[in-house]
């Protein structure tokens, strides 16, 4: 994984990788062949903590993608259990995670219209701004 930001030299990425595959502070600087001191240090700096965390945001986006990526199959599962010859409280939490993953999409879906909406916004007064100066 590369982090990618011209303010971090290579060491200090490498020490970033290691944070993000270790569990402890000691265990990533040993990974990346610097003094726990260092890590800690370097742990301390604006531009490390703005690479750090850009780095862990890219690998969550990884991972939500591939949790969406099985979202059909586990509806299926779901699906199955909830029509299938299973004891009524498991039908029970299939059909109430079904409707709850339902209404959470539409509220995200809903949002994101908003967002969006307000960001046209924001940019079209941005624009009469910038004309009104000039």
């Amino acid at each position: 994984m590369a982090v990618n930001l011209q303010k971090i030299d290579q060491k200090q990425e490498q020490a970033i990788v290691a944070l993000l595959e270790t569990s402890t502070v000691a265990q990533a600087a040993k990974r990346a062949g610097i003094s726990g001191r260092t890590l800690l240090r370097w742990k301390k700096q604006d531009d490390f903590q703005a690479a750090f965390r850009a780095a862990r945001r890219k690998l969550l986006s990884q991972a939500i993608a591939r949790l969406q990526q099985e979202t059909g199959e586990a509806v299926k599962t779901l699906h199955a259990v909830m029509k299938g010859k299973f004891p009524a409280n498991a039908k029970v939490a299939a059909a109430r995670l079904i409707l709850d993953w339902a209404l959470k999409g539409a509220e995200i879906e809903d949002l994101e219209e908003r967002m969006k909406e307000l960001e046209d916004r924001f940019e079209r007064i941005e624009r009469k701004s910038s004309i009104s100066r000039s």
